[in-house]
């Protein structure tokens, strides 16, 4: 299903790195880890200018109308996006 889903305009479909297991040697369980700000882009809508399939992004922690689209995936607007790894 994933695999269909094209965002429209300036969005990106985005996969979600796993978060960090440890921090400062201390194991986080899952329940009260925060979700990981840094995903890879999966697909990006037509009027993406900057943003590549393939890339690294980094979001805000909270983002505008990010829609979760299950667990790992989830759709930003470009605009949300702080800056990307190539």
């Amino acid at each position: 299903m994933i695999e269909n889903l094209i965002p429209t305009k300036q969005r990106v479909l985005a996969k979600r790195e796993d978060a960090e297991v440890m921090r400062a040697g201390i194991i986080i369980p899952e329940t009260n880890r925060d979700k990981n700000q840094i995903a890879t882009v999966i697909r990006v809508g037509l009027d993406v200018e900057e943003i590549k399939v393939g890339d690294r992004i980094m979001t805000k922690k909270f983002y505008g109308e990010g829609i979760a689209v299950s667990e790992d995936y989830f759709i930003i607007k470009e605009e949300d996006i702080l800056g990307y790894f190539r």
